[in-house]
């Protein structure tokens, strides 16, 4: 919009923009038709069956918010060998990456909101270790998808092995992208609203915006 006027991001769709899938309610519920997921590898095939769907309803960005942290249970549980969670990642990266603008964020770092396990931050950083071994070999070969934020929160170290790998993929590459929650505008809580209703004061800033939306939809 410029001085009243409204410009229509594709005047021939009657798609929406983007999206962003509750992660919780998957675990929760599973996707329509399904059961809720009892594995790792299940959770990841239904992030792919609802990705697939919403690009047909979305032509922009759709997103799955806080993927390591979800993760981290399913693994708590299951205990994979290296090579398998490698290749499990593997998988979901090249099948994913075949669904147009799809973003994933990440967290590195443990959330209150979430569920959480003995050793949480030990499998969470082996998790990002591997997401970011994978992601870097995609990136080599020029496979950019899908696209990756980090969320930066206050409880981030600058240390942080798994922070500093994403931070030098970023100069090599110009990916991925960081979302501030440390000095931004918005908290955890305006994407993630507990009630999930609409922050409609703030939508400007964020929610559908180009690189993904608030965590609103319930599946």
């Amino acid at each position: 919009m410029n001085d009243g006027d409204i410009y229509l991001w594709d005047p021939d769709s009657d798609r929406g923009y983007s999206i962003g899938w509750n992660l919780q309610t998957i675990i929760n519920k599973g996707i329509p038709n399904h059961d809720p997921p009892k594995s790792s590898d299940e959770f990841l095939k239904q992030i792919l069956k609802l990705a697939q769907e919403s690009n047909k309803e979305y032509g922009g960005q759709v997103t799955f918010n806080s993927l390591d942290n979800y993760l981290v249970p399913f693994l708590a549980q299951e205990n994979p060998s290296k090579l398998h969670f490698i290749q499990q990642i593997e998988t979901f990266f090249e099948e994913i990456s075949q669904k147009n603008n799809v973003t994933i964020s990440l967290d590195l770092v443990p959330r209150p909101e979430l569920k959480q396990v003995e050793k949480h931050q030990v499998i969470l950083s082996a998790i990002n270790d591997v997401i970011h071994q994978v992601h870097r070999a995609q990136m080599n070969h020029g496979n950019f998808d899908p696209s990756i934020i980090v969320n930066l929160y206050p409880e981030n170290s600058w240390e942080q092995d798994s922070l500093n790998d994403w931070l030098e993929l970023s100069y090599l590459y110009g990916s991925p992208t960081y979302q501030n929650f440390i000095t931004g505008t918005i908290s955890p809580e305006t994407l993630r609203p507990r009630n999930y209703t609409p922050e409609k004061e703030v939508t400007y800033l964020r929610l559908g915006g180009t690189n993904a939306d608030s965590e609103t939809q319930l599946v």
